[in-house]
């Protein structure tokens, strides 16, 4: 029997039906839900789903309040991610940031522009990095 149950839990998690929120990381941008998990991007009432390779480790970057940092730009406001690992010998993390762009449509958008940088920081960041994310994602 208890092979059965986790077949079932194991098809609706597959299939989107039964989402594990308790690991997602979640901000309001825009009036919009975006969160964080498994290595996608969820958002809206119906969680559609932008796949984006983030780490299980991946977080919003916060600003100095330790609050998620939301940037408007021209393009919309944008929220970035930030996936850290630590680099072993040096004390230091190799770090990917990466923009979340919410349109004032209420589109969701994952951001082409990536930085890289040698920091274990959330933030906060530059916010010419947030405009340079926004900038990035092309209009559809």
């Amino acid at each position: 029997m208890n092979a059965f149950v986790g077949m079932c839990v194991a098809f609706l998690l597959m299939s989107g039906w039964l989402w594990a929120e308790g690991k997602a990381e979640c901000v309001q941008v825009s009036g919009v839900d975006v969160c964080i998990s498994d290595g996608s991007v969820r958002y809206g009432e119906n969680q559609d789903r932008l796949e984006a390779a983030f780490s299980e480790r991946a977080v919003f970057a916060v600003d100095a309040s330790g609050t998620p940092q939301v940037v408007r730009t021209g393009k919309g406001s944008v929220v970035a991610v930030v996936d850290s690992s630590a680099v072993h010998g040096i004390g230091e993390c190799k770090t990917t940031v990466r923009g979340i762009l919410v349109t004032p449509a209420g589109k969701v958008r994952l951001c082409p522009k990536v930085q890289n940088v040698w920091s274990c920081s959330r933030g906060p960041w530059d916010e010419k990095m947030f405009i340079v994310f926004g900038n990035s994602v092309l209009e559809k």
